[in-house]
Formats: structure tokens, sequence, C-alpha cells
């Protein structure tokens, strides 16, 4: 029997076109799945605070000073601020320097204090080139001169930039923070009944973000140690085991899906 060209093409067709329809169920159930994880993908939270704990732990059991342990520490600072940028979260405030880290030997301050210094002087240049704007806040008071100089270089060289913050708090207290912006607000003589959480947020030094949705502690320690206090009212609080010079990039990804699966409901 001579087939037509048409009929040709469909005896080829028609087996595709039976295996379509008897594995459409399949297709179409494979479909669903795709676009639910599409819909319900989900932003990372657009800030982070970091506690890095565990430095000298770190340092102590692998029989090394612990200026190691600080050393190590900052090297991982900087690896996952970046990586938090990599990620869209564009603001990572991290705790460099309590008010009451004083009271530590004079000896460990001031090797923080150079840590601190040579870590903005080496970096400046990977900082700009990664369009990060660096910010230190805390009081400045009672820090080196030297060190004072080179936050004024950084923060000057990268206040343009824009596509992420990293806030190292230095020489800072939640408590200090709060109670500096109600010294501002009592200053400007303004009335108490005219006194708005709008008015506080903006004399805060961590008052160009509106909240600290996520902190991460590291060492397994349950505290928040006086960090961002006003901004982490409604931050989810999450704690890893891991010793801070001991965490990497993936680490990162842990909490930030830990954050996802919280309900949040702020009250209501």
């Amino acid at each position: 029997m001579r087939l037509t060209k048409s009929g040709l093409t469909r005896r080829k067709l028609f087996p595709t076109f039976r295996l379509f329809t008897k594995n459409f169920p399949t297709i179409f159930n494979r479909f669903l799945l795709l676009k639910s994880k599409i819909l319900n993908l989900k932003s990372p939270p657009a800030c982070v605070g970091i506690i890095m704990d565990g430095n000298r732990r770190w340092a102590l059991s692998r029989g090394l000073e612990v200026e190691d342990g600080w050393r190590a520490g900052y090297h991982v600072c900087r690896t996952l601020a970046l990586a938090c940028l990599n990620r869209g979260i564009t603001n990572i405030f991290a705790f460099g320097f309590s008010t009451d880290n004083w009271k530590r030997p004079l000896r460990q301050v001031q090797f923080l204090f150079r840590l601190l210094e040579d870590a903005l002087i080496t970096d400046h240049a990977l900082y700009v080139k990664n369009d990060v704007r660096v910010r230190i806040i805390g009081h400045r008071e009672g820090l080196p001169a030297s060190l004072r100089s080179a936050i004024d270089r950084i923060e000057n060289a990268t206040s343009g930039h824009r596509r992420g913050t990293l806030t190292l708090c230095v020489n800072y207290s939640g408590r200090e923070e709060i109670r500096t912006a109600v010294r501002e607000v009592v200053a400007r003589c303004v009335s108490p009944d005219d006194v708005t959480i709008d008015m506080l947020q903006t004399h805060m030094w961590s008052g160009f973000v509106e909240s600290v949705p996520l902190m991460i502690r590291s060492s397994g320690v349950h505290r928040m140690s006086g960090f961002l206090t006003w901004a982490t009212a409604y931050a989810e609080f999450y704690v890893t085991e891991k010793l801070w010079p001991e965490l990497t990039v993936a680490d990162l990804d842990v909490p930030i899906e830990w954050y996802h699966r919280q309900e949040k409901r702020h009250g209501t």
C-alpha cells in the first residue's frame, strides 16, 4: 500500500503522541512540582548579624597562640561576608570588639586593634573591587589614632559602593548604642511626647537598616552578649556548635535555610 506524505507523517507521529499521553500524568505532576518550587523560592534575609565566638578556644585546642585564632577568625569573617553578598544578603554586621573586651589583658587588646587596622589596610582593594561598603560603628573614643585613620580612609573610599555593606562593630555594645541615641534626642530638647520609635531609629548607630532578622553565633553559646540590642528585637537566633575559624562557606547556607523554616508572626 502506498502511503501519502501526510499519512507517513501521521504514522511517525502517532507513537510519539501515544507515548506522551501515556506519560502525561507523570509529566504534568513534575511540571506542578517544578512550578511549586519556583513560586516558593525565598529570598535570603536582607541583613544578618554575626557573633564570631570561639577564636581563642580554636587556637588553644591546636596548641596555637590566641592571636592565631583571632587572625584566622578575621579571614573567615572576610570570606563569609563576601559569600553573604553572593547570596543576596546586602548587610552584614560582625561583632569585632565589645566595650566589655577592654577587660582583657592589654597585650590582647592591642593585638586586636592592630589586626583590625592591618585588615582594613590590606583588604582595602578587595572591598573596593567587590563594590562593598565598609562601616565601623561604636565609640571611636579610646581607639588608637592610627586605627581611627584607617577607619576614616576605608569608610570614605567605599562610601559610594552599592553591592552591600559590611559593618564591623568595634568598641560597641547594644546598651551603649541606645544610650547614645537617647542622649542625642535629649540634646535636641525634644518633648517626651514627641519622641517616637522612628526618631530613635535615626540616631542608632545601626539605624541605616530597619532591623536585623537573622543572628548567627558560633561555638554553641546561646547568648546575645549585648549585640545589636535595638535592631534584633524580632531576630531569629541561630547557634552553630562549630568554633568560628572552623566555619566554611557551605556552613552559611544552613542558618539561611533554617531561617526560612521559622514562623515569623511578630506578635500577630
